[in-house]
C-alpha cells in the first residue's frame, strides 16, 4: 500500500463543495468535552472538513498517560477512529508558564486533581501566580489526524504567547481561555470571535496547518494515481545537481532520498574544496551563498539543505546549531547526551524539525528554495542508530518510530527532508515544461 496519507481514504470523502464539485473530508472529532467539541467542529468546517456528530450510544474514556501531548493525541484519535471506523481528530493543549517552578512549568487541563473543574483549575492557577511579577505564557497545542484504514496519520502543533490576567475575561472559550491574554487583539481567549481564533488561537493556527496538510497529501495520491505505473517519462530525463556540503552522512542520506524523485547527484570531486562561514544570524541567507559556490564551482545546480531541532520546553533549544550543539567539535553522540540532559525533568517533549533547502544554478538565474517541517516528540532514550544528531531522540507519532528507524520510503513522504525535496522537484519539473522549446 501507498505511504501517502488521504490516497487510501477516498470512502471517508463527503458530499462536493458548491464552489468547486470537491468533496471534504468527513472526520470525527476525539474528545468527550462537549464545549471543546463543538469549538474545534466550528473551525473545522470553516476550514471545509465535515465533522460526524458523535453517537450517545458510544463512550470512550482514554487514559492519557504518554509523555507527550502528541502521544496522548495519538492515543486520542486512535481510540475513536477505531470505534467509529471514521478518519478520528484530536487536539491536545497544553499551557507553559515561565514564572513557575519546573514542576509546574507545563500546565493541561489537570493542573489540579483529575476531577476538577475548569473554574477550581482557574482559580489554582490564580493562586499560583499571586505574587508573581512576570506572568508571559505559551499555549501549545498538538493534533492529530488517523484513518481507520491505517493510512499515515497527519498532525500539526500551534502555539501562541501572551500572559495569565489576573481575573478571568470571557465565556466563549475552555480551559484557560478565560485567563489568556493576547496582546494581539488585545483581549482573552475566551472573548474572541471564531474567526479570530482561527487565525490567532493555537488550535487555530494548529488546524490551518494540519488543513494544508491534508489538501497537499491528496493532491500528491491524486496525482500519483493518475501517474502511468513504473513508466518512464521520457521527455523527463532526470536532472543531476551537486550537494553544497561536506558531511559524507547527510550527503549519503539526501542522496538517497533526490534519487526517489529522479534527481541524480553529482559526485564530490576531491580537488574542490568549499567552506562558507555561517552567519549565525542569518543561517537561510548563508545556506544560499553555500549552493552558489559550489554551483559555480562545479558548474552544476548546487542543492543547500539546512534542518534544525527546534523543542518547545527548551528556552534554547539546537535550532539550526544541530551539530554543534555540544561544542564546535561535538560528535552525533555527545549532541544526543546534551539534549537527554536538557529534557531531563520536562514532561512536555513536543519538538520539530525545520529543513530549508535552497538550489542555486551556475548561471546565477533565480534560485528555488522551498521550506517544510515535521512534528514529532523528544523520546526519554535513543531508539535506533544514525549518524544524524538527534534522529534516534525524535519520535514520529504518523509512523510511530523514531526518526532514525524510518526506512527510506517513509522518510521521502513524511519527513521535512522529503516534504521539502519534493516540493523543489515540482518546481524543477514546472520550470523545465515552460522552458522547452516549440515543436
Amino acid at each position: 500500500m501507498t505511504q501517502l496519507p488521504i490516497i487510501a481514504c477516498k470512502l471517508f470523502w463527503g458530499n462536493a463543495t458548491k464552489e468547486r464539485g470537491q468533496k471534504r473530508l468527513k472526520v470525527v472529532i476525539a474528545c468527550n468535552q462537549l464545549i471543546k467539541r463543538k469549538e474545534l467542529a466550528e473551525i473545522l468546517v470553516s476550514l471545509g472538513i465535515d465533522v460526524v456528530a458523535p453517537e450517545s450510544t458510544i463512550r470512550i474514556d482514554v487514559l492519557k498517560n504518554c509523555d507527550t501531548l502528541a502521544g496522548n493525541a495519538r492515543k486520542m484519535a486512535e481510540e475513536f477512529s477505531r470505534a467509529y471506523e471514521l478518519p478520528a481528530l484530536a487536539c491536545e493543549s497544553a499551557l507553559i508558564i515561565d514564572s513557575l517552578d519546573h514542576k509546574k512549568r507545563f500546565l493541561s487541563q489537570q493542573l489540579g486533581d483529575a476531577n476538577d473543574n475548569e473554574i477550581d483549575n482557574n482559580n489554582q492557577l490564580l493562586q499560583a501566580l499571586h505574587n508573581a511579577d512576570h506572568r508571559h505564557a505559551r499555549l501549545i497545542c498538538a493534533t492529530h489526524l488517523v484513518f481507520p484504514d491505517h493510512s499515515p496519520s497527519i498532525t500539526a502543533e500551534g502555539s501562541i504567547e501572551g500572559e495569565i490576567l489576573t481575573q478571568p475575561a470571557g465565556s466563549t472559550g475552555f480551559d484557560y481561555d478565560p485567563l489568556f491574554y493576547l496582546h494581539e487583539l488585545d483581549k482573552s481567549l475566551a472573548l474572541t470571535t471564531l474567526a479570530e481564533k482561527i487565525m490567532f488561537s493555537h488550535r487555530g493556527i494548529a488546524m490551518r496547518s494540519l488543513v494544508k496538510k491534508v489538501q497537499l497529501a491528496n493532491e500528491i495520491a491524486r496525482s500519483v494515481a493518475l501517474s502511468p505505473s513504473n513508466k518512464p517519462q521520457d521527455n523527463n530525463p532526470p536532472i543531476t545537481v551537486v550537494l553544497a556540503s561536506n558531511q559524507a552522512a547527510k550527503r549519503r542520506e539526501i542522496s538517497a532520498l533526490l534519487k526517489t524523485i529522479n534527481i541524480k547527484v553529482a559526485a564530490p570531486n576531491p580537488t574542490i574544496h568549499i567552506n562558507i562561514e555561517k552567519n549565525v544570524d542569518d543561517y537561510a541567507g548563508s545556506a544560499g551563498k553555500q549552493a552558489q559556490a559550489f554551483a559555480d564551482a562545479y558548474s552544476l545546480p548546487a542543492l543547500s539543505v539546512l534542518s534544525g531541532l527546534f523543542v518547545d520546553a527548551l528556552v534554547a533549544p539546537p535550532g539550526f546549531h544541530t551539530n554543534t550543539y555540544a561544542g564546535k567539535k561535538s560528535s552525533h553522540q555527545k549532541n544526543n547526551a546534551k539534549l537527554l540532559q536538557a529534557m531531563n525533568k520536562v514532561d512536555v517533549r513536543d519538538a520539530h524539525f525545520q529543513c530549508y533547502i535552497h538550489l542555486a544554478f551556475p548561471n546565477h538565474q533565480q534560485p528555488i528554495v522551498t521550506e517544510a517541517r515535521m512534528d514529532g516528540a523528544i523520546l526519554r532514550h535513543n531508539l535506533g542508530s544514525s549518524h544524524c544528531s538527534f534522529a534516534p531522540l525524535f519520535y514520529i507519532p504518523s509512523l510511530a518510530k523514531s526518526f532514525a528507524q524510518a526506512t527510506l520510503k517513509e522518510k521521502a513522504t513524511s519527513s521535512h527532508y522529503g516534504i521539502a525535496l519534493r516540493a523543489i522537484a515540482e518546481q524543477l519539473s514546472k520550470s523545465t515544461t515552460q522552458k522547452e522549446p516549440a515543436q
